[in-house]
């Protein structure tokens, strides 16, 4: 299995209940003041510009699924995931 370090980070931020957004060229973080430590707000930083392009990756493929495809807001979220998981093993 092929390891990905920025995935294990913005996985390990959705398991905190923390938020990642893209508000143009800013990465917007909203979670729990106790979660939000600063070696992981630093581990952020460094890794802002690789979460921003693989957000909006994200981001772009759910909005073609749900506004081409007709598919409904989780259903396209859904599906772009899984988009991204096929980018990244292939």
């Amino acid at each position: 299995m092929i390891s990905d370090p920025l995935n294990g980070l913005i996985q390990r931020c959705r398991a905190y209940g923390i938020e990642l957004s893209i508000d143009g060229d800013d990465l917007l973080i909203r979670g729990r003041k106790h979660v939000l430590t600063n070696e992981l707000l630093s581990e952020l930083k460094e890794n802002k510009q690789a979460i921003l392009t693989r957000l909006e990756f994200y981001e772009e493929r759910a909005a073609i699924r749900e506004h081409d495809g007709g598919m409904e807001q989780i259903d396209a979220e859904e599906a772009a995931w899984l988009d991204r998981l096929w980018k990244h093993f292939n």
